[in-house]
C-alpha cells in the first residue's frame, strides 16, 4: 500500500514540476519575481507560486521558516531539505487556516526509505547527510478539498 501510495505522490509530483515548467517558459516575470523572496531580518522565504521548494539555511542559521501554498487535491507541495550535519531534524507545518486539511503526508531519507504519514509536526533522527525530502499535501481519507497558504518551520539540531 505504501509502495503504490509513494508511486502515486511521486507521479503527481512530477506532473506538478512539468506543469510548472511550461508555465516558467511563458512566463518569466512570474519565475524570477514571485518565485523566492528573501528577508533577512526574519530568515523568511516565500515560495507561494512554486510546488518545490528547497530550503536553504542561512550561514548563521540551522533553522528557516518558509511560506508556501497548496493549490488543492492532488496537487502535492515537495520540499527538499540539504542537510550536512546534526543529529534531529524538527519540522512544523502551520496552514493559515487551524481546520485545514493539510499535512505532512511522507519523508524520504538520503538512502531512499520513506516513512509517513505525519501529523502537521515532524521529529526525525538524522542518521545519514544529504538531501531528505518531504510531501505536504491533504489526507485523502478525511476532509474536503483545502487550498490555501501555510508555513513551514525547518530546524536541524
Amino acid at each position: 500500500m505504501r509502495l503504490i501510495f509513494f508511486i502515486l505522490v511521486t507521479f503527481i509530483a512530477s506532473c506538478s514540476n512539468i506543469e510548472s515548467n511550461e508555465n516558467s517558459t511563458t512566463d518569466t516575470t512570474t519565475k524570477t519575481s514571485d518565485s523566492i523572496t528573501t528577508s533577512q531580518s526574519d530568515i523568511e522565504t516565500d515560495f507561494t507560486k512554486d510546488s518545490v521548494i528547497t530550503i536553504k539555511f542561512p550561514n548563521d542559521s540551522s533553522s528557516i521558516t518558509v511560506t508556501g501554498r497548496m493549490n488543492g487535491i492532488n496537487k502535492p507541495v515537495a520540499v527538499n531539505i540539504p542537510i550536512t550535519k546534526g543529529k534531529k531534524l524538527n519540522i512544523v507545518l502551520t496552514p493559515e487556516d487551524s481546520i485545514a486539511n493539510v499535512r505532512i503526508n511522507q519523508i524520504f531519507m538520503p538512502n531512499g526509505k520513506a516513512d509517513g504519514p505525519f501529523g502537521r509536526k515532524l521529529e526525525q533522527q538524522i542518521k545519514q547527510c544529504g538531501n531528505y525530502k518531504i510531501i505536504i499535501a491533504e489526507n485523502l481519507m478525511q476532509g474536503e478539498e483545502w487550498k490555501g497558504n501555510f508555513r513551514l518551520t525547518v530546524t536541524v539540531m
